[in-house]
């Protein structure tokens, strides 16, 4: 079964390969993907007990460098998507190292994993990489997988396969999940019951990275300068800036100091939403750097995000934050980051990613459901209601607090595995 997973992987990467110059993405990390990173990169590395943690892109790698940030040793972070590593280059520590994650042939994770000489692997969520976990297990180095999840979807396509991740499985160390509901998937899909244990979802424990001070601090002053009303829409989705945008329009003249800001998922779709913002007649500022942020003489009615890895600090200048991907079949994002500002939190019915979390925002008062027809009046109803706003935004804060604790428990897992000290 091994074997076939290789023929089909070779047959997908033949497919993908045009996809993949087309986008630009052989012109970095390359080598790193075929499981040579570079010189230099290793030499850092040298004398240091190094963790390998693992995610995808930038919501995953900002769970990756909260784990970090409390690991001794070196972390060499890998990231599937240039924006993750754009991110975890950014955000690291000055001594751990940001690579690209190499693709999941033998020899490629073979000559990684022997060039990188890991103490252990850790694993952010479901990235479940067969010759990745093989290939570790041979060499004896542990791999923890923690606040693991599997969607209704991913569980459905799994189950199909369940023979061949049985084995696959069986050679992770430990995995922490995120509720009862996810333990009893790993267990179905057949994972050792030993060695699976719920200890939370990590994504409640975020924290601001220092490293934007920056930004989030000057984009406050710029704010309180004008004395405007800020309402800020986090990683948006195609579809979502147009019901932004008109709801924007019509409150903006009964709400004179309103701005908005845009922070699209995406940046290849900036342009668009730039065009989008003109086409409604509106004065547009893209923020490329923190100084695209400060006081001038021709101040946006909209701001559009042009950076990532900034946004979650500039969520503590907003007075009201709606998070993405959740009025389109997206699944939502992460609601954790504005309420861990206290600011009250509107989402849309399609946080299938995060539907636990959403249920308990919504259980605590801390958050609201919106539609794109009443999405305009729950936010006048917040900015007239001025102490409801500020109630539901402590509510927020609270119910934040409240559900911490995963990121301890995960440290803790990985201490079980005995793969150096911890």
């Amino acid at each position: 079964m091994r074997l076939l997973y290789d023929i089909l992987f070779f047959i997908f990467a033949i497919c993908y390969l045009p996809i993949f110059i087309l986008r630009g993405r052989h012109k970095k990390g390359f080598a790193c993907r075929l499981g040579f990173p570079s010189g230099e990169t290793l030499e850092r590395l040298k004398g240091q007990p190094v963790t390998w943690i693992h995610a995808v892109s930038v919501g995953e790698v900002t769970q990756a460098l909260q784990f970090a940030r409390v690991l001794p040793g070196a972390c060499v972070l890998t990231a599937t998507t240039p924006a993750g590593f754009e991110v975890a280059q950014r955000l690291k520590r000055s001594g751990d190292v940001a690579l690209y994650f190499p693709l999941d042939f033998r020899f490629s994770v073979r000559s990684f994993i022997l060039k990188v000489r890991p103490a252990r692997l850790v694993v952010l969520e479901t990235e479940i990489w067969p010759n990745l976990f093989f290939e570790c297990a041979n060499k004896s180095v542990p791999i923890v997988l923690i606040n693991g999840r599997i969607s209704d979807k991913a569980f459905s396509r799994y189950r199909l396969i369940r023979p061949f991740l049985k084995p696959v499985l069986r050679a992770v160390s430990r995995i922490g999940v995120q509720s009862e509901a996810m333990r009893g998937r790993f267990l179905a899909l057949g994972a050792d019951p030993a060695r699976v244990r719920v200890t939370g979802n990590i994504k409640w424990d975020w924290q601001p990275p220092q490293k934007n001070e920056d930004w989030s601090d000057g984009f406050k002053k710029t704010i309180q300068s004008g004395g405007w009303t800020l309402f800020m829409a986090g990683s948006t989705h195609e579809g979502e800036e147009r019901v932004l945008l008109e709801t924007f329009v019509a409150l903006k003249g009964r709400q004179p100091l309103l701005k908005l800001f845009l922070a699209p998922r995406h940046l290849e779709r900036l342009e668009a939403v730039v065009t989008q913002v003109q086409q409604k007649g509106l004065r547009v500022k893209v923020a490329r750097d923190s100084g695209d942020l400060s006081v001038d003489d021709a101040q946006p009615d909209v701001w559009v995000l042009g950076k990532m890895g900034v946004l979650s600090g500039l969520y503590a200048s907003a007075r009201i934050v709606f998070v993405g991907g959740s009025l389109v079949p997206i699944g939502g994002h992460n609601p954790v980051e504005p309420a861990f500002f206290a600011k009250p939190v509107l989402f849309g019915p399609n946080m299938r990613n995060f539907r636990e979390m959403a249920d308990e925002f919504k259980r605590c008062g801390a958050a609201l459901e919106v539609t794109q027809d009443n999405l305009g009046s729950t936010i006048e109803a917040l900015l007239t209601r001025t102490g409801e706003a500020e109630a539901m935004g402590l509510k927020a804060k609270d119910c934040v607090s409240r559900h911490s604790g995963a990121l301890r428990k995960s440290i803790e897992l990985l201490r079980e595995t005995g793969a150096g000290r911890l």
